[in-house]
């Protein structure tokens, strides 16, 4: 779901895992670009990785409010509240973007990963193997894949 592009640096550091640091990034950038949908989603999803929910999902408000049409920011509002385990809001927010491309890699995926949290492991391979079929490579959908055949999700 790593689409679009972050301020300048934020990608670098998240292929390293330095989170912390593109949140400082991150930061400056919003002070420059208030009204950044974007940028606001990319905080979200950094605030995410350092285990601040509730501050990601402040974010991903934000984001929201700013961007309610983008791509992105509304996937990263389905990412958050997974995260926050709040499973209505991500599921209309899968809702959302499948209803516009159905074919999305990322939101097959999101919406197998709210299965899985659900306990629907047959629901969750059925949305990882779409996505595999449009997105062969991704890392995502392979990994749900194997996990629900862990949880003989084909019984």
């Amino acid at each position: 779901m790593k689409r679009g592009a972050p301020a300048d640096g934020v990608a670098e550091l998240w292929a390293d895992a330095r989170h912390a640091e593109a949140l400082l990034l991150l930061d400056e950038a919003i002070g420059d670009d208030p009204d950044d949908g974007a940028l606001h989603a990319w905080r979200a999803l950094t605030l995410v990785e350092l285990r601040r929910t509730d501050e990601a999902a402040a974010a991903a408000a934000r984001a929201e409010w700013l961007a309610p049409d983008d791509w992105l920011v509304r996937l990263v509002c389905g990412d958050v509240a997974l995260h926050r385990d709040d499973l209505a809001v991500a599921e209309r927010q899968v809702a959302w973007a499948l209803a516009r491309d159905p074919e999305d890699a990322d939101a097959l995926v999101l919406a197998a990963r709210v299965r899985a949290q659900r306990g629907d492991w047959r629901g969750a391979r059925s949305a990882a193997q779409l996505a595999l079929s449009y997105a062969p490579q991704h890392e995502g959908a392979a990994v749900l894949v194997a996990l629900s055949v862990e949880q003989r999700a084909d019984v």
